[in-house]
């Protein structure tokens, strides 16, 4: 999914490059993307300026920064096609919008008053959502069928990579008992699918049984390292 091509110096000589890289992806009137989410807009952008800059490291520029040459392309794979998934489209009119979005981040740079502040603020921001600082995942909330069982609301559900390059799954949520009594917790386990909405992988993020007090809330922080890297969406709730 990740085009070979990335946001480096911001000079006009690697631009002229670059462009020569946009041909490579230039599909038929039936590929034309149709509107994705912001969320998605974000992911699509990122996905260019680490595909940019993973261009340049390989060229031995940039090197000032993290290298991204291999955990961008695995970071790229899995986001593309989670939103490929997740929008109902073809990956050709993920990897379309793809080179759309390089070729804005290129020409952003070029117009910019100050190209070298601009690009380093770009690839900051997205070097921090590719290693999970910045929530890729929109928050839900989920429910037993009795409405007055406590709620489980989802802050984070998303692919993450550790510094070394491993591959994981990150869960972070919250079961909140909005009760004035205690109440007994069923399991709570997350659920995770490829793109064919199958079931590839489940565990038990708390176990059933535990007693939660009135107005309490227990958290969920955990980092599924042995996750597969085909994950195109997860549920969490209960078992």
């Amino acid at each position: 999914m990740l085009l070979a091509v990335q946001l480096g110096q911001a000079k006009r000589t690697c631009m002229k490059t670059l462009a020569l890289l946009l041909l490579a992806a230039t599909p038929g009137k039936q590929n034309a993307p149709l509107p994705f989410t912001p969320q998605q807009q974000s992911e699509i952008g990122c996905i260019a300026v680490l595909g940019l800059l993973a261009y340049d490291q390989g060229r031995g520029l940039s090197l000032d920064y993290p290298d991204v040459r291999v955990r961008g392309k695995k970071w790229a794979g899995v986001t593309g096609d989670r939103i490929a998934f997740d929008s109902k489209q073809d990956a050709e009119v993920v990897a379309y919008a793809i080179k759309l979005a390089v070729k804005g981040e290129q020409d952003a740079v070029i117009k910019a008053a100050d190209p070298k502040a601009g690009s380093t603020s770009r690839i900051d921001a997205c070097l921090a959502m590719m290693n999970g600082v910045v929530a890729s995942a929109s928050p839900g909330k989920q429910r037993a069928v009795d409405a007055t069982y406590p709620e489980i609301t989802v802050d984070r559900a998303e692919p993450y990579q550790l510094p070394d390059g491993t591959f994981g799954f990150l869960v972070k949520a919250r079961v909140v008992n909005h009760q004035n009594f205690s109440q007994t917790l069923l399991p709570v386990v997350v659920r995770l699918f490829d793109k064919s909405d199958r079931i590839i992988y489940s565990k038990t993020l708390l176990a059933g049984g535990r007693v939660l007090e009135a107005n309490a809330l227990v958290e969920i922080d955990d980092l599924i390292v042995d996750a597969p890297a085909a994950v195109a969406r997860a549920e969490i709730g209960y078992d």
